[in-house]
């Protein structure tokens, strides 16, 4: 999974995890667990019963070198939630949030990935995009979702 995969310093800023599982099904009060119903239900037409929840976020987070671009970290999330036979993935950029920037003097090719890679294809969300915050392929900008 690459929520942002781009050339930034790792060093910076901070990530947290969330993760929680219960095969009995999970607590609903989880914070994010019921959006994450809520848009899977939206975009698949799918009512899930989370079993398995997981939100990673990176806070922060600057572009390489950070010296050349000391005010612009980013922030963004990614959720993976599954009742354990069907999963789903959603990437979270919150409009404003996404402060890298492309740099065409750092080197020639300048591309941000975003996606799912498995061993039988790459489902690619955005590639040689920064606009992620402002598109959406669930109808809320800053929010793309894939299937596991």
């Amino acid at each position: 999974m690459a929520p942002f995969w781009d050339n930034f310093d790792t060093r910076s800023g901070s990530v947290r995890y969330l993760i929680d599982e219960d095969f009995e099904g999970l607590d609903m009060s989880i914070p994010g667990l019921q959006r994450a119903k809520d848009l899977v239900r939206s975009k698949y037409g799918y009512n899930i019963q989370p079993r398995i929840f997981l939100r990673v976020e990176w806070n922060q987070k600057f572009i390489y070198p950070r010296r050349r671009y000391p005010d612009m970290p980013s922030t963004f999330q990614c959720i993976v939630v599954s009742d354990g036979i069907d999963g789903f993935i959603l990437y979270v950029y919150q409009p404003g949030m996404m402060l890298f920037k492309k740099d065409p003097t750092i080197r020639r090719v300048n591309n941000g990935f975003s996606g799912f890679i498995n061993f039988e294809s790459i489902e690619t969300i955005s590639y040689g995009k920064y606009d992620m915050d402002t598109t959406s392929n669930v109808g809320i900008n800053g929010i793309h979702s894939i299937t596991i």
